[in-house]
């Protein structure tokens, strides 16, 4: 059934307390012919869009007899009121072609709504609509490491590349081939400020490699990062070192130690290069961040290194070997071992050494307090070799650094006496051995 332009009468009456009034004058109006209400097609509710100048697709609209079609009004907002609209077009006069596709980029990570309606030449126009939302994606990463065409040091490279706004993880993917089937690796990583991955396992050596990344979220996942994808080309590098002394956890008397490993193994395949050094690094943590020491050795047969400047005593130390080739390829860091450095030997202050003045027959032994320590072990004897102890004892707090003996020493008689430090990383070694005389 055709609807008609009809002409109609309204009124207004108006109520109250003493009321209702008489009615109002009467006016008249014309309601207009309008085309039918468009018919949204795409995209669908909620899709996920990686085009920021998607195509909006609806159903051709009807017209009334005796009218001609004028043109679609699209409009495109970040918001249901349709306000500050980023779409707002008129200039589309064929009613068959019932699609538009954006000139102009929409914002990324973003719900749009969207709607359509129909004029006439009158410039009569049909109610808007329903409304549909869509999702602009996430955009896709920035690659940034390594580089395009680059060649790698090693074969556990880190990669690299730029945050992404809204990112909540990202997906890299690792291939021999650009078409990336099949796969040589995939990782997720989790948190959007987490844009960087080293593998856990070795790639292969001596191989060309292409490398793409996408990000995931909320409105996500984006593309895989910009085509032609980037590639880079893996060394061919010496052995890992396997390490061997100090062993694990050992408590080593001496500041300057001579780390050793065993020879790695060189490769002889094509894309391989001469054996150049071994680093080492040795630190008080296991980053390598902190009181960070590091050594050079240029002699693949020589593989050991003397710690120099000495360390300090009483502290954890970490330490680890890598070998590197003349092209400046490395083998992975060996596995990180730890050793501790004992407790400083304390310094003896009295009985000063060779002292014959002593009157009393108890004196009191003083030394300096050691940093770390718990308690401290004397001994007194007749003889330099500590064999039999005329006095021994210990002494615990790391600040109680002197000794009242509890019985009469021998009188008259050369004495030896020495203090050693207990503690976490102790016993320390003995302090220096001095000698004194007590003569009442």
């Amino acid at each position: 059934m055709v609807t008609w332009p009809r002409r109609h009468l309204a009124a207004i009456g108006r109520f109250g307390a003493n009321g209702p009034s008489a009615w109002s004058v009467a006016r008249s109006f014309h309601t207009g012919n309008p085309p039918s209400i468009p018919l949204l097609l795409l995209p669908a509710t909620n899709a996920l869009t990686t085009d920021y100048t998607p195509r909006l697709d609806w159903g051709p609209v009807t017209l009334p007899l005796g009218t001609t079609f004028g043109h679609y009004q699209v409009q495109v907002a970040d918001n249901t009121a349709f306000t500050a609209p980023a779409v707002d077009e008129f200039g589309l006069t064929d009613r068959l072609v019932h699609e538009f596709t954006l000139a102009t980029g929409l914002n990324p990570n973003t719900k749009y709504y969207w709607r359509v309606r129909s004029y006439n030449t009158a410039g009569e126009y049909s109610a808007w609509s329903l409304v549909r939302y869509f999702r602009t994606a996430i955009l896709p990463p920035t690659l940034q490491a390594p580089a395009d065409t680059l060649s790698v040091p090693t074969v556990r490279p880190a990669f690299d590349w730029g945050d992404v706004f809204g990112a909540s993880g990202y997906a890299i993917q690792v291939s021999k081939s650009n078409t990336f089937t099949p796969l040589v690796l995939t990782a997720t990583i989790t948190g959007g400020t987490h844009s960087q991955y080293t593998p856990l396992v070795n790639l292969p050596v001596n191989t060309i490699l292409f490398w793409r990344v996408k990000a995931n979220g909320l409105n996500g996942p984006s593309q895989w990062s910009a085509l032609p994808a980037w590639s880079f080309t893996t060394p061919n590098p010496p052995g890992v070192p396997a390490l061997t002394f100090p062993a694990i956890n050992i408590l080593l008397s001496h500041y300057n130690p001579t780390m050793m490993w065993y020879k790695p193994t060189l490769p002889t395949t094509p894309g391989s290069a001469d054996f150049k050094q071994y680093e080492v690094q040795i630190a008080t943590d296991a980053a390598f961040t902190m009181n960070l020491q590091t050594g050079i050795v240029g002699d693949y047969n020589t593989p050991q290194y003397l710690v120099s400047p000495a360390l300090n005593p009483n502290l954890k130390y970490y330490w680890r070997v890598r070998a590197v080739d003349v092209s400046n390829h490395y083998s992975l860091w060996s596995t990180v071992r730890y050793f501790r450095t004992r407790l400083s030997a304390p310094l003896l202050s009295t009985p000063t050494d060779g002292d014959t003045t002593i009157k009393l027959l108890r004196p009191p032994f003083v030394w300096d307090a050691v940093p770390g320590a718990t308690s401290y072990t004397i001994q007194v004897s007749k003889n330099s070799g500590f064999t039999p102890l005329v006095l021994t004892a210990t002494i615990t707090g790391g600040t109680n650094s002197q000794y009242a003996p509890l019985v009469n020493l021998p009188v008259h008689t050369l004495l030896y006496w020495k203090v050693r430090a207990n503690g976490l990383n102790g016993p320390s070694s003995w302090s220096a051995t001095w000698r004194f005389t007590i003569n009442p």
